[in-house]
């Protein structure tokens, strides 16, 4: 039977199912279904599937082996919302032995590592480091002993990914999710949501993003981190006496409280760039949304980040940086002079990193759903 199925390694969201066009197939009237692999991947530690239909939670590898040989799943699209790597090895590994005809789609706005800056990360992070080095070395030796298959289709957004080399038969270029948010705004254009200046502060949960325990990062202390974002917001508004409101991340609680009891919205970045004076944040993937509406932007780090994720957060924040020649600030040790130092945009710097990493000249005047749709059915007309 065709169908697609979604194996993923956290429970389906409103949000995942939007924005991973899982929506986009049952609007179709396609055969659609979402495994829940977060309970193979972190154990007890996993989240069971809400009561979505056609969402389950797999229990264990043997139960997800006996589904993959169950008939009607033979023909089957696999659409894994997980990429390759240690945790993720034995997933691929059974996906790999059952045949699976697996599709994966990647996207990224954190410019990639200068060759210069590689042997200094591997001294100064030597354990992590190593840890990384064999965990590519793990997955690189499985495939080349045929352990792990290449998927059929990976969907990539950008000229970078595009290029990269995905282990994959085919590459069709998409957008980032972000960019397809733009293309509906401009066809439909919403109200502002908040009223006079304001600058937007766009949210990350770096205290307690479920994603940190799977990346196997530290949580950021909440009383350190808030009381250093509250110091710098203040800041802003005296001297540009203007406000500062929060773009919520989707997993964070919604409690306005931690961010001094400014404004605080969920699910409306778009909106809330586009009619913003400047964006503020660390290296969350909405910058595409300052990108393309031309927006001032500033990005910010702590001191705690500095100590404990270096080469992780504070890297990627001066790799978008130098990318988008913007500045990156340190909020624990700003002065109150260097607040006015908010740069212009780098017209030409903006315009690369659109190409870049959010669209292409074949796909930027199509939605993204669309072209996934018009794959998965030449899919299916593969597998028949």
């Amino acid at each position: 039977m065709n169908k697609v199925i979604y194996i993923s390694w956290i429970p389906i969201t409103a949000r995942i199912a939007r924005d991973w066009n899982f929506d986009c197939l049952v609007d179709a009237k396609l055969p659609v279904e979402y495994w829940n692999a977060s309970v193979l991947l972190f154990g007890c530690g996993g989240s069971k599937s809400s009561e979505r239909p056609n969402s389950h939670t797999l229990s264990n590898y043997q139960e997800l082996e006996s589904l993959l040989c169950m008939p009607e799943n033979k023909k089957a699209i696999y659409m894994v919302l997980a990429s390759c790597g240690p945790r993720t090895a034995r997933l691929y590994r059974i996906l790999s032995k059952c045949s699976c005809r697996m599709f994966y789609i990647t996207w990224n706005t954190i410019p990639p590592v200068q060759k210069t800056n590689i042997l200094k990360r591997a001294f100064s992070q030597s354990g992590s480091f190593l840890v990384s080095v064999y965990g590519r070395m793990l997955i690189s030796s499985y495939k080349m002993l045929g352990l792990i298959k290449k998927y059929e289709v990976v969907f990539a957004a950008g000229k970078i990914l595009e290029a990269s080399d995905y282990y994959a038969q085919k590459v069709v270029p998409i957008n980032m999710i972000d960019y397809d948010h733009v293309l509906r705004e401009r066809m439909n254009p919403t109200r502002p949501l908040v009223l006079g200046n304001y600058v937007v502060f766009l949210d990350q949960n770096l205290t307690a993003h479920p994603d940190l325990e799977f990346s196997g990062i530290r949580p950021l202390s909440k009383e350190a981190y808030f009381q250093a974002m509250e110091k710098y917001f203040k800041r802003i508004e005296d001297q540009y006496k203007t406000q500062v409101v929060i773009a919520s991340h989707p997993t964070a609680n919604g409690d306005d409280a931690s961010y001094g009891g400014r404004k605080t919205f969920k699910d409306c970045t778009c909106n809330l760039i586009k009619y913003s004076e400047c964006v503020i944040t660390h290296y969350s993937n909405s910058i595409s949304y300052a990108v393309i509406f031309n927006k001032p932007l500033v990005l910010v780090y702590t001191n705690e980040m500095i100590a404990l994720h270096k080469a992780r957060m504070v890297d990627y924040i001066f790799r978008l940086a130098r990318a988008l020649k913007t500045s990156a600030v340190n909020v624990d040790e700003v002065s109150v002079g260097a607040l006015s130092t908010i740069p212009n945009p780098d017209v030409e710097a903006y315009r690369d990193y659109v190409y870049n990493y959010l669209t292409n000249t074949v796909s930027e005047h199509t939605e993204t759903s669309d072209i996934f749709l018009k794959e998965i059915q030449q899919g299916f007309a593969i597998g028949f």
